[in-house]
């Protein structure tokens, strides 16, 4: 510990760097987290027994289709702001990719009404390098103003280029997880309509950036755990009444506050300012629901109550989601990506030069270049640090790191005798790999890896009929009802939300939006 003199302590104070430093008005920690509860855990979709996993499916699938509406079709919508770049032919595919999107999503917003407002202020959720900010700055108002929100720093931002655009509206950025993001403590949000946008807000992002949008303000917010309600929106006194109740996701947590009332954006304080950001639209394109978390999840009670799942149910849904876009073929068959060489460009190769032969590590007594015994080509030493002279030095990324991920996960060891569970919901004892019940199949013999590795996941959906496309189709049923109970919630809120398709699956298997307006 470092002391430092009395007299030069407040001089200190202005550099030192362990100094607590004063928070913006928009920062309130966790304000956006949720209930606060830990990951329930859960068996994962390795755990489950087979008829467990079987019945876990077709449920999926009969609540897909008794409660989820297929999304509104918008993939042919264009913005005229980029009309000119997607003619450019010095794109490559890539390029068009991102452009493709950000022209169907400004398109999207554009037929909702959010982008003619003249004074509005576009907050960008996981802004990143602010592509589609960037183009959002060509199609509204010089009146507006734009926030751009992500808590990493990036080099070579677009938003530096839009300093030579004539009529460009004010940008700023925010560096700050949209976990404590609070719109109404930011100076650009207040007493103006605010339109929360994200593109490809990964998992539980998406979550993070709904709830900035609907959660109350720091005046309304106690810092004690009493102080935040059960979905993670803010409470004051009085009883719990009125839609928000019906959103908690935590029943053993006590009850404290009241989250009636009128709505967020019609909120405020004694001196009639607004106490809430006056949010009147939500485009947030979703991806990756396999990195939801359970505590900021903003439909457990829809999942709870309407489907019938429970927080341990949490962990296998997500894993079912990840079948959607984990690269099994089948989801769509022209997607350019599945045919690898065409469209992509060429992966990055790692190149590692051998070391020179004086300089190679080798056993004392050995004579340079030989192995232990004085032999040559049998060291250790020579045969880790170099490669066989037959063997070409450049070698693909995908195959230098598959060493270290396809190896078999230890697991512990199984009791003599003990059985598979077989009834649903229960947690399948650890087997050296699932197996039917009358005895392992015929490919048991030849699976090197556990349960969960690749190999063993493969021949446990042969042999239970999952094809690639089976596992595809249910993949996107689940990510869709994990949107529904986002949905859900936003209507509870006031908002009128739907999901839009905005781009085919041949640009993006992530191709759905959450729309919402009021």
């Amino acid at each position: 510990m470092r002391t430092c003199y009395l007299k030069k302590l407040q001089k200190h104070l202005k550099v030192c760097n362990a100094r607590e430093k004063e928070r913006p008005p928009y920062y309130v920690r966790d304000i956006n987290a949720g209930d606060g509860s830990a990951e329930p855990g859960g068996p994962t979709i390795h755990e489950l027994s087979d008829r467990a996993l079987l019945e876990l499916l077709d449920k999926i699938s009969a609540l897909h289709s008794e409660h989820v509406s297929p999304p509104e079709v918008a993939e042919e919508a264009a913005h005229e702001a980029l009309s000119e770049s997607l003619q450019n032919p010095a794109f490559g595919a890539d390029t068009l990719k991102h452009l493709r999107q950000n022209s169907s999503l400004l398109a999207v917003m554009r037929d909702a009404g959010l982008l003619q407002r003249q004074d509005a202020t576009f907050v960008d959720l996981g802004s990143g390098k602010a592509q589609l900010s960037f183009w959002l700055a060509r199609a509204v108002s010089s009146r507006s103003q734009i926030v751009l929100v992500d808590f990493a720093s990036h080099r070579h931002k677009a938003e530096n280029k839009l300093k030579d655009v004539p009529g460009a509206p004010e940008v700023q950025r925010l560096k700050l997880d949209i976990r404590h993001l609070s719109l109404a403590g930011c100076e650009a949000c207040r007493g103006r309509p605010v339109v929360t946008i994200g593109k490809h807000l990964c998992g539980a992002a998406t979550d993070l950036g709904i709830r900035a949008a609907t959660v109350l303000t720091p005046s309304d917010v106690h810092r004690t755990p009493a102080g935040v309600g059960q979905d993670g929106a803010a409470v004051s006194a009085g009883p719990q009444t009125g839609p928000a109740a019906d959103q908690s996701g935590d029943q053993t947590r006590p009850q404290t506050g009241d989250q009636s009332g009128p709505p967020a954006a019609d909120r405020t304080d004694e001196s009639g300012e607004p106490t809430a950001a006056d949010v009147r639209g939500i485009m947030i394109a979703v991806c990756c629901h396999h990195r939801v978390d359970w505590p900021s999840y903003v439909g457990k009670q829809f999942l709870q109550d309407v489907c019938g799942f429970s927080a341990a149910d949490f962990a296998a849904l997500k894993g079912v989601a990840a079948w959607a876009t984990c690269g099994t073929p089948g989801w769509d068959a022209e997607r350019p990506s599945n045919r690898r060489g065409q469209h992509e460009a060429p992966r990055k190769r790692r190149y590692k030069p051998a070391e020179p032969a004086d300089k190679r590590p080798r056993l004392e007594g050995a004579a340079p270049g030989a192995g232990p015994a004085g032999q040559p080509g049998q060291g250790s030493s020579d045969q880790s640090e170099s490669a066989p002279s037959d063997q070409s030095e450049w070698a693909p990324a995908d195959q230098t790191e598959s060493s270290a991920t396809d190896q078999p996960r230890p697991e512990p060891a199984s009791e003599p005798g003990a059985e598979p569970a077989d009834q649903p919901g229960e947690r399948s004892a650890v087997q050296p790999g699932p197996e039917p019940a009358n005895g392992p199949g015929p490919e048991a013999a030849d699976q090197p890896g556990g349960p969960g590795s690749r190999d063993a996941s493969a021949g446990r959906y042969q042999r239970l009929g999952l094809s690639p496309e089976r596992r595809t189709a249910v993949g996107f049923q689940c990510k869709r009802l994990l949107d529904e109970g986002r949905r859900r919630y936003l209507e509870s809120r006031g908002f009128c939300a739907r999901l839009v398709r905005y781009v085919p699956p041949a640009v993006s298997p992530e191709n759905v939006l959450l729309l919402a307006t009021r």
